[in-house]
């Protein structure tokens, strides 16, 4: 969602070119700049997941081993 506002933001921008309303600035730089902060929560969680849910089905192997 954060993508979309982002664009929205600029299209506005664009329209009310020359005469930029520093309110949507401030507008379409707080989304830019939350996307950006929440890349790379996305790409960690993207990397560690698999690697947790691996390690959890692996350990329910183990423990469901009849000895």
């Amino acid at each position: 969602m954060l993508y979309f506002f982002e664009n929205v933001g600029i299209l506005a921008l664009f329209a009310s070119y020359p005469h930029v309303p520093p309110g949507l600035v401030a507008y379409s730089s707080a989304f830019t700049i939350s996307k950006q902060m929440m890349n790379p929560g996305a790409t960690v969680a993207f990397l560690v997941l698999p690697v947790l849910a691996l390690a959890r089905s692996r350990r329910k192997r183990k423990g469901n081993r009849v000895a």
